[in-house]
């Protein structure tokens, strides 16, 4: 079981550079680490005039990418260690194509996570009701996504990114938990999740020792179920009278109560 923390959406710890010619031969490979970070991620080069590359950036991998073939690096995986293994900033990445020597070249990165908010309304609960969060998490979390081109997921954690504790005071207070996980372009077949775990008492049930209700909703937007890197979801779910049905959307596991 992972507890999960959050990381600094801007941070950028190392960087990799990869430089390819109109040809799609690569011309440089370059990886700074993070104990030669200065105050900004910035690469010098010198280019052929007239010349046409394309630009793969990447940062916080913690590796150097090495000498890759352009349609090698456009299929590249990040593998994570742990659903939350981004203390050294949350792996970032782009292309940039018919770039032209001259003057600088600002890369901007685009985070391979997403982010997803998550909030309990319980205004429409019963007033013997009573619906404490002790876990958030994701299921089906991916443990690897591309970095140069977007991609459907294909390799998943056993437990995914998790939020427990004092980290659900927020949400237990009529606020939100952010939780995050790698990019899944699932297309129209349910993948990843998020489950709500709540101890219930009310005059519908109570939750067994140890266990308890759940309830679970399936990621997407847009009418699909891609999870986009760097995107923000936000959900709502909003249970209504004992709190024990399913809605449009979200479904409710009832096995931990009495």
């Amino acid at each position: 079981m992972f507890k999960s923390t959050d990381p600094d959406p801007v941070l950028i710890s190392d960087f990799n550079v990869l430089i390819y010619n109109c040809f799609g031969e690569l011309e440089e490979s370059v990886f700074v680490p993070e104990r030669e970070m200065g105050t900004e991620a910035l690469y010098e080069t010198t280019l052929l005039t007239g010349g046409r590359y394309t630009v793969l950036a990447a940062a916080n991998l913690g590796y150097a990418l090495g000498l890759l073939k352009l349609e090698e690096a456009l299929e590249l995986r990040h593998f994570f260690a742990y659903p939350d293994e981004y203390s050294h900033g949350i792996p970032m990445a782009a292309v940039l194509e018919d770039v032209r020597p001259g003057d600088a070249v600002k890369v901007r990165l685009e985070r391979i996570m997403a982010a997803i908010d998550v909030a309990l309304d319980t205004d429409c609960l019963d007033p013997d009701v009573q619906l404490t969060p002790v876990e958030v998490r994701i299921g089906k979390c991916p443990s690897s996504a591309r970095l140069f081109s977007p991609g459907k997921a294909d390799t998943f954690f056993s437990s995914g990114f998790i939020r427990t504790g004092r980290e659900l005071d927020d949400l237990n207070r009529g606020g939100k938990v952010r939780l995050y996980m790698p990019e899944n372009l699932s297309g129209d077949i349910p993948s990843s999740y998020v489950e709500i775990k709540s101890a219930y008492h009310g005059s519908s049930g109570h939750s067994k020792p140890g266990e308890y209700l759940v309830y679970r909703f399936y990621l997407g937007g847009d009418g699909s179920y891609d999870v986009c890197r760097n995107t923000l979801y936000s959900y709502v779910v909003r249970p209504v009278g004992d709190g024990l049905s399913s809605e449009d959307g979200w479904r409710v596991d009832r096995g931990g109560l009495d």
